[in-house]
């Protein structure tokens, strides 16, 4: 049975969501279309970072509710909860690689490089977001 505040995950699982599908449409584009607007790297890189807080936030509250751990940052949340069975290494594992991306799109966003970050959410971040969605949304809806 789990202590976490489920309508608090449930209301950022959705939230995350839209950000998601905003994301996909960016992705959908080619590299060209993708690099012709500057906006469009613009709204990747605020779209990650804010997917990743949120998806974290989630991480934090079922770590802390459920299981007395309190994470030392976004990385250590997603491993925590791989390591707590919450969700599948594989997921967690790939949610720790956006953390990483996250981190250096706050920190040295003068270093990104663009075009890898398009082929990062394209090549797997969009899955591995979804899959953790899904893994958080099936562990704090089981029945007691």
């Amino acid at each position: 049975m789990t202590n976490v505040d489920r309508n608090m995950v449930l209301s950022l699982i959705e939230e995350v969501s839209d950000y998601l599908s905003s994301l996909k449409e960016i992705c959908k584009l080619s590299i060209d279309e993708y690099l012709s607007d500057r906006r469009n790297p613009y709204a990747l890189r605020y779209l990650l970072i804010v997917i990743v807080e949120s998806l974290s936030k989630i991480a934090v509250s079922i770590l802390e509710r459920d299981f007395g751990v309190l994470p030392r940052g976004y990385r250590e949340s997603f491993s925590e909860l791989y390591r707590k069975g919450v969700v599948r290494p594989s997921v967690g594992t790939k949610m720790e690689r956006l953390a990483s991306l996250r981190n250096m799109l706050v920190h040295r966003y003068w270093e990104v490089d663009d075009l890898r970050l398009y082929e990062e959410a394209r090549g797997g971040g969009i899955e591995a977001i979804e899959s953790f969605l899904e893994e958080v949304r099936a562990y704090v809806s089981e029945d007691p």
